[in-house]
């Protein structure tokens, strides 16, 4: 609940937590990558169902159990995407509203019987190459007819005669694992992405979506990047032959890009967008015709370096939260609650400096406390629950509770 005058009043974007929304860039490619890697080792085992030299009675079983594992990897990768869009957009408009069929529902599924697998697939027919997803919910024939093109597929064309010696299918087996492996990854983090754009779309408050690159991006996905915050619905609709590409955001099989909400004009480019811009203008200045250019641009291209680690600052979720206090925002609001959730995360306890990642734990690892921050901690939060006080707030509401569980535990600390 906020005050009425606070919701008629524009958002503007908060700058302060522009190392938060870097942190959860980063630790929303960090889960997608993660995901995709569990499809590939969970895939390995599978491939034994398949036999190369009897494909018409094992592809079937094959894509059977291949595909609840994708369709598992790609919700696994939707709620992530979720949880990202909701906190990015808290972080960049702290006073908004959250926005509706975004959150909350389970995306449905539509569920694919051995019976609906189509019967030229049974027959060993050419397989259909991957397809872009038209719709949030799981595409499973079109996941069928890419797995099955990639996998068995690859299979046949590779290995057209049935004498073939065990080197030939040794080698058809691999290539073909390896390529359908891909797809089934890309499909899966198509979930992710397609949640992104629906919330793009849904909020007026955002300007568009940019491409988050990998660690290691191709040239093509690099070249899509520096475009910067350009990308709402249909944005692909008249594109031309640089930006060919299958699924969502134009994504190859084997890219782990992602993508994130923009609201401001400031954060069209990230750090690695930036570079891959610099590396197209140093192209353009040659003139060239835009195919030679695009060629051009991909011979000299080099990897982006990665992009700093951002230096927390959790006094500023801290000093954002008493601000919506101040202005009206209820303790028990969904503004004021992300923050609580958001102090817990971070603890509270960092002084202020560069922190680093447990040894190897993921970016959403906890960091370790110090004494100082404890102490600056207490003093914000007794403030801060003295305030409310004064102001008349319920003792029994879940903020009031917050301030004090937190309090306590900071004073059990420090004495210890």
């Amino acid at each position: 609940m906020t005050a009425p005058a606070q919701q008629e009043q524009p958002q503007q974007t908060s700058q302060e937590l522009a190392w938060l929304a870097a942190w959860l860039t980063m630790n929303h490619q960090e889960e997608q990558s993660s995901i995709a890697a569990k499809v590939a080792l969970a895939l390995i085992p599978l491939w034994r169902l398949l036999r190369p030299r009897d494909l018409r009675s094992t592809q079937v079983p094959w894509i059977e159990a291949v595909l609840p594992v994708v369709e598992s990897a790609y919700e696994r990768s939707q709620w992530a995407a979720q949880q990202f869009a909701i906190d990015l957009r808290h972080a960049r408009l702290p006073r908004a509203e959250e926005l509706v069929g975004v959150t909350g529902a389970e995306p449905a599924r539509e569920r694919l019987r051995p019976a609906d697998i189509p019967e030229r697939l049974r027959r060993g027919a050419d397989w259909p190459q991957a397809e872009v997803l038209e719709s949030s919910e799981f595409p499973a024939r079109r996941s069928v007819a890419s797995l099955l093109g990639t996998g068995p597929g690859e299979v046949v064309r590779r290995l057209p005669a049935v004498e073939a010696g065990d080197s030939a299918e040794a080698d058809a087996s691999t290539a073909a694992r390896a390529l359908s492996t891909r797809v089934a990854a890309r499909i899966a983090l198509d979930g992710g992405r397609r949640v992104v754009q629906r919330a793009v779309d849904l909020d007026q408050e955002a300007i568009g979506w940019a491409r988050v690159l990998n660690a290691s991006p191709c040239y093509f996905c690099a070249l899509l990047a520096s475009r910067g915050a350009v990308y709402k619905a249909d944005s692909f609709a008249s594109a031309d032959g640089r930006f060919d590409g299958d699924g969502i955001a134009k994504t190859h099989d084997k890219c782990r890009c992602g993508m994130r909400p923009v609201y401001s004009p400031n954060d069209f480019f990230d750090h690695t967008a930036a570079d891959a811009l610099r590396q197209w203008k140093e192209v353009k200045k040659l003139r060239l015709p835009n195919a030679e250019g695009v060629r051009e641009y991909r011979r000299r291209y080099t990897t982006p370096p990665p992009p700093p680690f951002p230096r927390v600052d959790a006094h500023s979720l801290i000093v954002q939260r008493n601000r919506l206090l101040n202005d009206g925002f209820a303790p028990d609001s969904d503004q004021v609650v992300w923050f609580d959730q958001q102090i817990g995360r971070f603890g509270v306890l960092i002084d202020g400096g560069a922190v680093t990642p447990r040894k190897g734990g993921a970016v959403a690892e906890m960091y370790t406390p110090t004494a100082s921050g404890m102490q600056r901690a207490l003093r914000e939060l007794s403030t801060a629950y003295a305030s409310q006080l004064r102001r008349g707030v319920d003792q029994g509401s879940k903020g009031m509770q917050w301030y004090r569980r937190r309090i306590a535990e900071l004073e059990d600390q420090l004495a210890s």
